[in-house]
Parts: C-alpha cells; structure tokens; sequence
C-alpha cells in the first residue's frame, strides 16, 4: 500500500512532467496524431491480439505430439529465424533450430501448465514482440514429471499473407530460458512477484468503459449513476474543470458533464494501458469526446485519462469489480513542432 501511495503521489506532484511521461511511453498524440490513431485504434488492438494468438499457436503445435511436430513448429519460423533453446546452450539457426525442435518438439507428454501463460506484447509495424512466461511439464524417465518455469521473448515479423491456420506473423528471433532463482538482495517487483492475471486486466479494462457508457448514456439520473463508480474519497481533475474535486464539488462536475445533451465517444477512439498493484489498479490511454455545441456544430475533444482503481469488496450490480480513488482527464495538448514524435510515430 506504500509503494501504491508513493505511485499515486507522484502522479499528484508531477502533473506538469506528465506530458513528457506521456511522450516517452507512448501515450500522447498531439490532436492531428490522435485523430489518426483513434481511427487506426482497433487495428491496433487487433494486432497486439493477433501476435498473443501467434504465441499461443506455438505452445498449442509444440505440445500437440503430433508425428510430424518438429516440421509444425519449424514452420513457425521465418528461414532466417535465430533461437535461444529452453534447454540448448548454443544459439540455434537453420538446420541446427530443426535439430532442436527434431528433440524438444517430441518429447513424449510434453505440455503446460493451465493458466501459467502470461503475455505482454508490444507492436511496431511490421515487428512485434511478445515477451512473458509459461510453465513446462517434462515428463522424465523416471516415470516422475519435471515442471520447468520459463520466460520467453519472441521477436515477429509481419507475413505477407496469413498461414492456413490464421497466424500472421512468423518468428524471426526467440529466446526462451528457465526462471532463475531470484537473489534476496534483488527487490521483487512493485506490486507483487508476478504478472497481473488476465482476468483483473479485463475487469479494469472493464471498469473503465464502463464509465465511458455511462457517462454518455443521456440517462435523466446520469449524474448519480456516474458519480456512483466513485469511492468516496475520490478525487478528480476534470477534463473541463480548472479545480481538483472531491466530494459534492466532484458530483457538481458530473451535474453538469454527465448532462451535457449529446455527450458522445468517437468510435474505436478509446484505447488504455492497465497496471495492477494487488487491489490497486490503474488505467492510463485516451479518448475522443464529441461535445455538441450550443450553434448545432459537434466539437471533437481528444482527452487522455488517467483512473486510479480501489478494489470492491464485491462486485457491483453490473459486474463492476472497482471504484475509482483517483480520476484525470485532460484535453490532448498541441505538441511543440520540437518535441519530437513517439518512437511508434517516426
């Protein structure tokens, strides 16, 4: 709970560096830049799921035990591929990654653990990578089966036509190794050993649009149906409010927000990075408000949002699993001419 505290506190004290936080982590968009991305969104989200399905095919094909395996998983790989084996101490390429796989890809009873699969995925163009962790059951001679923690990264390239069985991407670089033991004077990471399950990334995930349907429902009581998803500590920095606001001040906000006649999102313009601490969470991405004017015409607002999250002791009616402690929202600034573009952008 310190450590969250010190997060949640620097997020308080350095608003004015958020921008080049922002920058650096591929949050921002200056407005022409996001009224691209919000329409490229959903190919983004597609590619990022498109590249976990490529990951998952190659544990599914190397632990199907079929006669052939060795060829199925070789073919996973682009001819130039280079391969850093679980259990090889060379690097691998060509003839030498087929002899490997001719080995690991048949080794009888060969599988994983249920749910020991955790993923992140980063994509950048036609590249993608796809680091994280997976569990191997060996079965030993013995008769005894060996669990093998491992971590992975896989580098992609982009095919010029998907394979037969849908996978568009093909492995030009994959080292996998066994999880070390971890020294005790290496401090674990913040927020726990271990990766966030998929299922609380979801749940935030699902927290968070949650509140953008609501929030634009045009509901006659909207004002009390947003202000509800949050504690009540909250605090919030509107996207059109020049004070921090908490309590009645907060539901004065979301009186006058939360009914603004048309209040609508840009379709696919919604796109979020989620961290969870435990049972603290957060949802850091952005969005495009179109807010009608008083003269008819619709004006666009593209908005980046930071929600700091509390977990619910129980889930609400609407299967809502957090309430929001913190909430910042801000209209996209215009970026300076020489700051320059995220990485994804140059």
């Amino acid at each position: 709970m310190r450590t969250f505290a010190l997060v949640v506190l620097a997020l308080a004290a350095l608003v004015e560096d958020v921008s080049a936080f922002a920058s650096r982590n591929g949050l921002y968009r200056s407005p022409a830049m996001l009224k691209r991305s919000a329409r490229a969104a959903p190919a983004v989200r597609m590619s990022v799921e498109s590249v976990d399905k490529a990951t998952r095919h190659w544990c599914a094909t190397v632990t199907s035990g079929a006669d052939d395996n060795w060829a199925r998983v070789k073919a996973l790989y682009a001819e130039d591929a280079i391969l850093w084996g679980t259990v090889s101490d060379d690097m691998r390429s060509g003839a030498d990654l087929t002899d490997y796989f001719k080995w690991f890809a048949m080794i009888p009873g060969l599988s994983l653990v249920d749910g020991s699969y955790k993923s992140f995925t980063q994509v950048m163009g036609d590249r993608a990578i796809n680091s994280g962790y997976f569990t191997f059951l060996i079965p030993q001679r013995s008769g005894e089966v060996k669990t093998v923690p491992a971590r992975f990264t896989f580098v992609y390239r982009k095919l010029a036509t998907p394979t037969a069985d849908g996978i568009e991407w093909e492995i030009v670089n994959h080292h996998n190794s066994v999880v070390p033991e971890q020294p005790a004077a290496l401090m674990p990471l913040v927020g726990g050993s271990s990766a966030p399950s998929a299922a609380d990334i979801e749940s935030v995930d699902k927290a968070t649009r949650h509140w953008c349907a609501t929030v634009t429902s045009g509901a006659e009581n909207n004002w009390q149906r947003v202000t509800a998803l949050y504690a009540d500590d909250a605090l919030l920095w509107g996207t059109v409010s020049k004070d921090i606001r908490g309590g009645q001040d907060l539901i004065d906000y979301f009186k006058y927000f939360a009914h603004i006649p048309g209040l609508a999102l840009m379709p696919g313009s919604y796109k979020s990075q989620v961290q969870v601490f435990g049972d603290e969470a957060i949802n850091s991405g952005y969005y495009t408000f179109y807010i009608p004017q008083t003269d008819g015409n619709v004006k666009a607002v593209p908005a980046r949002f930071t929600f700091v999250y509390r977990r619910r002791a129980e889930p609400t009616a609407d299967g809502i699993e957090w309430d929001i402690v913190n909430h910042h929202s801000a209209a996209v600034p215009a970026q300076p001419e020489a700051l320059k573009p995220v990485l994804s952008k140059q």
